[in-house]
């Protein structure tokens, strides 16, 4: 189990508003009507390039099937509702004390072989659902669909 100060040393943790939304990502919050730009300032609508990680998992097959069976398949169980969306999938969780622990787990154990993965984790006010998001660049979806059994 991942403790509270492993929990806040994933990464920045940006909130939107008033309602209870995160997204951990890598970089430093911005503005959320605002994109950075390769320069590093803000700009509506001129956006950061790319980076160009290729849509592999640098995992070796015996690893894979390790992280598929303790990691991915327990995640995967507690799955209330999936969403197929344009560059990846979105999944439903309900709220208890060790889901937010457990998918934070998955991101940080996932950034360090699919880096080309963008992750979404939505906390919904009133302990409503979690959604938490798995997208990136083209092919990202049917690499997704295969590793983790997807029917959708």
């Amino acid at each position: 189990m991942i403790s509270s100060k492993a929990l806040l040393g994933v990464g920045a943790l940006a909130f939107v508003g008033a309602a209870s939304v995160a997204y951990f990502r890598p970089v430093q919050p911005c503005n959320c009507d605002e994109t950075m730009t390769a320069e590093g300032s803000s700009a509506p609508g001129d956006p950061v390039p790319a980076k160009h990680s290729p849509v592999a998992c640098l995992l070796s097959e015996a690893e894979l099937q390790e992280r598929q069976k303790n990691v991915l398949a327990k995640m995967m169980a507690r799955v209330l509702e999936t969403k197929a969306l344009d560059s990846g999938y979105a999944f439903r969780f309900a709220v208890d004390d060790t889901i937010l622990a457990e998918l934070v787990a998955v991101i940080q154990a996932e950034r360090k072989c699919c880096a080309f993965l963008k992750f979404k984790l939505d906390v919904s006010p009133d302990n409503g659902p979690v959604w938490f998001e798995l997208t990136g660049p083209k092919g990202t979806k049917d690499l997704l669909r295969k590793a983790l059994q997807l029917k959708v």
